[in-house]
């Protein structure tokens, strides 16, 4: 009975033992045959092989780029077998890149009306102050803002800047209206609403309609970072610096483009948090549509905008090279 029982013992021993071996045996084959790692894409490329369908993906480990050097294409990104790996050294007061690492080089931050304390190199971010120009003060959001100088018997709402001089008031006696009238029967409101409507009529005239066909069709926002023109210059980085300012009632920047584009209020206001801690807005929500469940297309993008009456951006994002993309 003893010597059965050390049977069963030294079998179940070494069936465990085989166990292992097989499991080891089938792990080994699943790389022998090529077929895809599982690897996160956060700090990997994934590369596919165009001109061979039936081959699989592979994970490359994204290197790592010196200081002032960011990492092109952005990590995570899906590549081809044509497509180059390499550290680009960062642009001089546009782009800068602070540590040693698989990172990109960033956008440097906008000091907007703040004072600047050290420009912004390829190996540190730009630093600002807390100065603001005259006539202006610091806001709780560290954002200058214009002062308002209004006469004791003027209503707050009777500053407009086409009828005064910056930050100043005048009784509404001494305006004129928008047709020549005695601007004291004029109130504001009635100003608005004559100038929301020559806004819209001048809108549907507008001769700077951007050309939205001139976007491939199958291009998504996510490859805003890696689109390049003749000088080497970033697609990201032209529609940050226009994006990125504080929102007027006359120019929507990033939050409003945002809102249009379903991103939801509490991402908004975590995109807004990082902008207080020095990252770029328009890059924080570029990043966030580029990994959103449905990646919005470069048109819907350039519909978004002109829904904001930003021609501006969007024009220059319809006119960009689109012959020099390379399609990932």
């Amino acid at each position: 009975a003893n010597k059965r029982h050390k049977l069963t013992y030294d079998d179940t021993h070494g069936m465990k033992g085989a166990v292992k071996r097989i499991l080891l045996l089938i792990l080994c084959s699943g790389f022998v045959s090529g077929r895809p790692a599982r690897c996160s894409q956060v700090r990997n490329f994934l590369r596919y092989f165009p001109d061979v369908p039936e081959a699989q993906t592979e994970c490359i480990a994204c290197p790592k780029c010196p200081l002032g050097t960011g990492l092109t294409p952005l990590c995570g990104s899906i590549i081809s077998n044509y497509t180059a790996i390499k550290c680009e050294p960062c642009t001089e007061n546009e782009t800068f890149s602070n540590t040693h690492s698989i990172e990109s080089c960033r956008s440097c931050h906008d000091c907007g009306l703040r004072n600047i304390i050290q420009q912004c190199t390829p190996d540190q971010n730009r630093k600002c102050g807390n100065k603001c120009p005259e006539r202006h003060f610091l806001d709780d959001n560290g954002f200058c803002q214009e002062c308002y100088f209004c006469c004791p018997n003027v209503h707050e709402s009777a500053r407009l800047k086409r009828f005064t001089n910056p930050n100043e008031c005048m009784p509404l006696k001494d305006m004129k209206g928008s047709d020549g009238r005695d601007g004291s029967t004029e109130t504001v409101e009635d100003v608005l609403e004559a100038d929301e409507q020559k806004e819209f009529l001048t809108g549907e005239l507008r001769q700077d309609q951007p050309n939205i066909d001139l976007i491939p069709s199958d291009c998504k926002v996510s490859e805003m970072s890696q689109l390049h023109n003749h000088e080497n210059q970033i697609l990201l980085h032209h529609v940050q610096k226009k994006l990125d300012h504080l929102e007027k009632q006359s120019k929507k920047n990033w939050h409003s483009v945002g809102q249009i584009l379903n991103v939801s209020e509490e991402d908004l206001d975590l995109i807004e948090t990082d902008y207080k801690a020095g990252r770029s807005p328009t890059e924080s929500l570029i990043g966030k549509l580029s990994t959103s469940s449905a990646v919005p297309s470069m048109r819907g993008f350039v519909e978004a905008l002109v829904a904001c009456n930003r021609y501006d951006v969007a024009n220059n994002i319809c006119n960009w090279p689109w012959d020099l993309r390379t399609v990932q």
